[in-house]
């Protein structure tokens, strides 16, 4: 069973297409996941030595910007339309 295959990928195509057509944007959640992931940078051992952040579990609550980004495109494009049932007579 493959429930919510369809309606994820449709809510992050609307989100990408979004982001797509606005830099600041981006550049404004870059600099959120940098501020609150910053305490969880972790060095890479390669031989570049790059810093890694790693998002854990309880950082979702910082990241205010990523969810507003997230709900404003599903509340534009919602994966599944609200039934409509017709009235009773």
């Amino acid at each position: 069973m493959q429930a919510g295959r369809d309606t994820t990928a449709q809510a992050l195509a609307w989100t990408f297409w979004y982001l797509i057509n606005d830099v600041k944007l981006v550049e404004s959640l870059r600099a959120e996941i940098k501020r609150v992931l910053a305490e969880n940078e972790v060095t890479v051992r390669t031989q570049l030595r790059l810093p890694l952040l790693t998002a854990q579990y309880d950082n979702h609550r910082d990241l205010v910007l990523v969810n507003a980004v997230f709900n404003e495109a599903l509340r534009l494009h919602p994966s599944v339309r609200c039934a409509q049932l017709p009235a009773p007579y």
